[in-house]
């Protein structure tokens, strides 16, 4: 009649030995051996715990109402301008050819495109199609509200603040900035209005649906990746030197007592004793 077995447990071995012996010796170098070259080879990862880290988000952008123009009018350096900056109205009043305007909104981070071009003669119309791009010097920090600053001072009083030239060297120097590039620009006259007197600018710009940026790690971030490759390194090192270590004591390379329920036997020999 067959048998079969509905309940069973495993049998447990126990190999004693004193403290100061050769087993102990042997089990503190291999628990040595298991946990720590995982961790060195962990920390030795070229750019593991370096702290940046690379992100992939899609951006917001928004259009957020804030020109400021600069017209040549001949080679002698006479120019008209507009703006949409209260005191830079107010100190090129003169040159001034446009009702004043306003609107401010805050974001996140405020960024500039430049553009310049020469007007060919008699076209009253551009139409500019560009690409807004991403550039980044340094990585960003967790919730950096660096850059919210606006691009132009708008309440200072100083005509240089508004000079072009000045407005593109405070913003290059920002560690991230954004930048127009692939600029096409199309000149046409209105054919329906030939002698219109206004200048219409059309701008298309047009982003990528999401941006590569550069980023600190949180301390968590790196503790949570840290731990997932030292397991991951950890694992083929403990079954290794387990199943040494298991060879080591069933073999008996070493004097140890071995228990077996009530029973002890040391080296080869059986103690019914018990361990002294």
């Amino acid at each position: 009649m067959a048998l079969i077995t509905f309940y069973q447990i495993p049998k447990t071995i126990k190999y004693k030995s004193n403290v100061c012996s050769c087993a102990t010796f042997i089990t503190v170098l291999l628990f040595l051996l298991t946990f720590i070259p995982p961790l060195i080879i962990v920390l030795l990862t070229e750019n593991f715990l370096n702290g940046i880290n690379t992100g992939y988000e899609r951006p917001i952008v928004y259009f957020n109402s804030k020109l400021l123009c600069y017209l040549k009018t001949d080679q002698h350096g006479n120019y008209i301008t507009w703006s949409t900056f209260p005191n830079h109205q107010f100190i090129e009043a003169s040159q001034l050819r446009v009702p004043n305007a306003t609107s401010v909104t805050t974001f996140k981070m405020e960024s500039m495109g430049h553009i310049g071009f020469v007007v060919p003669p008699h076209c009253n119309n551009l139409e500019l199609i560009g690409r807004l791009v991403l550039l980044q010097n340094v990585p960003i920090t967790f919730n950096d509200t660096l850059y919210e600053a606006p691009v132009i001072n708008q309440s200072s009083l100083s005509s240089k603040t508004y000079q072009v030239v000045n407005v593109l060297k405070h913003y290059n120097r920002r560690k991230v900035r954004t930048q127009l590039t692939n600029q096409q620009a199309v000149w046409r006259k209105d054919a329906d209005e030939p002698n219109k007197s206004t200048f219409t600018v059309k701008l298309i710009i047009s982003y990528d649906a999401a941006f590569n940026f550069y980023y600190y790690q949180t301390i968590w971030e790196q503790l949570k990746w840290f731990w997932v490759v030292y397991l991951a390194i950890l694992i083929p090192f403990y079954w290794v030197f387990g199943y040494i270590r298991r060879l080591i004591f069933t073999n008996h390379m070493v004097i140890t007592w071995v228990a077996k329920g009530e029973n002890f036997r040391y080296g080869t020999r059986m103690k019914d004793e018990g361990y002294t």
